[in-house]
């Protein structure tokens, strides 16, 4: 039998394992998002832009990436059949408080000042529990799913305002986020409030099956002509992003048929016309920075068709405004710190149980012991969270390779599309990805071997044999021909290298991706397995654009 203190080894023992035994499982952050599969009816129909997406290669062979760089933090795991394992350190903590509360209760009028020292211990460390997984969210930068609501069903209208152009334009857009993305709705609003395009899940969505064409648009641009606040205005003028409800309800947008049940929003300005809203209705849904970027980059893409100010000049590197310098949220600016919250907080809370037990100068009584058996585990629970969550034992990432040696930066546009539209757009794609992704090399070519688009480093080794001129090999002919990409984590350990002779010889990742039948993208990284999943999804979006725009249907 136990008497009022553990006094031997295996009790202590025994007592140290049990929250061991409840976090046998430790398992790694939450990944990127799996792949988004809509209904047919959620895209256009006969478009273009339709395509089979299966798993998280994203139309790609190869190897995917068993870790990306989007997954920045470790989340402690428990594994309990019926619960929650994310919000388990949260009822461990509720537990634990409670124990101790009851215990407190219990011991009469004469409490030992050990047990009082416990207590407060116990109950300081029993609220680090309870907010773990709070701190958990805001540390994890990877998007997070977000089904759309109960009730809601999806819509898509645009205006017959918008010319065809630009209406073929918006629709890969909201689409492309959609898919890749956890945007539950696009919305293209023009700064005197009207909105022009929504697409995604709505509430009553049923009742607009029988009312006129635009009438969703119209509802829509009522709730905003109503949004007067300041910082409405400044939001549509400069963009933002507002990570939580309760940054909505600040900035003044508090209700509507778009935005009553959304808890994050990526506001980007689409030049002087208007913005780009893209909604999700999870809170944090969309804080990863890479999703951010490519919302800003195709916002910068539509105000070439949309904006007057930009139609002069096209489509620049210096309008790419990158956000990964937006300022984020308390935690999120200062992840080493909270990160060091929980190891911090455990370790001092062993010590100073184990102080407290074996320093006290009275013997302990049996309500000292209950309260450091209550207060034992939530001690362990934080520590264990601050080990997972430490630099120590995170997998490191593969460390970027110097690709400039035998190299130099370049930009050529094949003459034939050099002055017009689609020159413009080549461009763009290499800058979107150079902006959101690690690409450091794009040739696009032709199965007859024309290059269209050479960007990035491009090799100068005139020894080397189509340095100079890049050719299709196997590996890109495939692609064409079985419409697959092809995706090599590891170049320099694939036999298939000499293939790419025209990217930086230390290329240390190579993605294809087919544009149609007539041509594929290459993609050279300095970073083994540098192209993640959503990465993947990206490219793929952008070569169906491509191919549209080229023709290569």
């Amino acid at each position: 039998q136990m008497g009022p203190f553990p006094s031997t080894l295996l009790q202590w023992g025994l007592l140290l394992h049990l929250p061991l035994a409840l976090s046998s499982v430790m398992a790694s952050s939450r990944g990127i998002q799996s792949s988004r599969h809509f209904p047919a009816a959620f895209r256009v129909r006969s478009s273009p832009f339709q395509r089979q997406r299966s798993g998280m290669t994203n139309g790609f062979r190869g190897v995917a990436p068993a870790r990306s760089s989007d997954m920045e933090y470790a989340v402690i795991r428990f594994k309990v059949p019926g619960v929650d394992e994310e919000k388990l350190p949260l009822y461990l903590g509720a537990a634990g408080l409670t124990a101790l509360a009851v215990n407190h209760l219990t011991s009469g009028d004469d409490i030992a000042d050990a047990q009082l020292k416990s207590e407060i211990l116990g109950s300081i460390m029993g609220v680090f529990c309870i907010l773990l997984p709070s701190l958990a969210k805001g540390l994890d930068t990877s998007s997070r799913e977000a089904p759309p609501l109960p009730g809601t069903e999806q819509l898509f209208q645009i205006s017959q305002e918008f010319p065809q152009e630009s209406a073929i334009e918006a629709a890969w857009a909201s689409a492309s986020l959609l898919l890749n993305t956890n945007a539950n709705r696009i919305l293209l609003v023009r700064n005197d409030g009207e909105v022009f395009l929504a697409r995604g899940f709505f509430k009553n969505a049923a009742n607009y099956a029988t009312k006129p064409q635009g009438s969703l648009l119209n509802d829509l641009s009522k709730d905003f002509r109503g949004y007067e606040s300041p910082k409405v205005t400044k939001l549509c003028k400069e963009g933002g992003f507002l990570q939580s409800r309760a940054e909505l309800d600040l900035a003044g947008i508090s209700s509507g048929l778009s935005v009553a049940d959304a808890q994050t929003a990526v506001i980007a300005p689409i030049g002087a016309w208007g913005s780009l809203w893209a909604l999700s209705d999870t809170t944090y849904a969309l804080s990863r920075k890479k999703d951010r970027n490519w919302i800003s980059n195709l916002a910068r893409k539509l105000s070439h068709f949309l904006s007057p100010d930009f139609k002069k000049g096209g489509l620049s590197q210096k309008q790419l405004i990158s956000t990964s310098d937006e300022t984020d949220g308390l935690i999120q600016q200062n992840p080493g710190l909270v990160r060091a919250i929980p190891l911090f907080s455990g370790l001092l809370g062993l010590g100073a149980l184990f102080a407290n037990r074996f320093l006290s100068a009275e013997p302990p009584t049996e309500h000292v012991t209950q309260a450091d058996l209550a207060a034992f585990p939530l001690a362990t629970t934080l520590t264990l969270t601050g080990l997972i969550w430490s630099d120590a034992i995170k997998a490191r990432e593969p460390t970027p390779v110097n690709l400039e040696g035998d190299s130099t930066p370049v930009l050529k546009v094949h003459e034939s599309v050099s002055d017009n539209n689609v020159g413009a757009e080549l461009k763009w794609a290499w800058e979107a990805l150079d902006a959101a992704t690690r690409c450091k090399s794009l040739v696009i070519l032709t199965k007859n071997n024309q290059t269209l688009l050479q960007a990035g480093l491009a090799r100068t080794d005139a020894s080397i044999k189509d340095a100079a001129s890049p050719k299709t090999g196997p590996i890109m002919q495939r692609a064409i021909a079985t419409d697959k990409g092809s995706y090599i984590a590891n170049l320099q350990l694939n036999s298939g290298r000499g293939e790419f002779s025209f990217l930086p010889e230390m290329t240390q990742g190579v993605l294809t991706k087919p544009i149609g039948n007539e041509a594929v993208m290459i993609l050279g990284t300095d970073t083994v397995r540098g192209f993640t999943p959503v990465d993947q999804a990206w490219v793929s979006s952008v070569s169906e654009k491509l191919s549209v725009t080229l023709g290569y249907r």
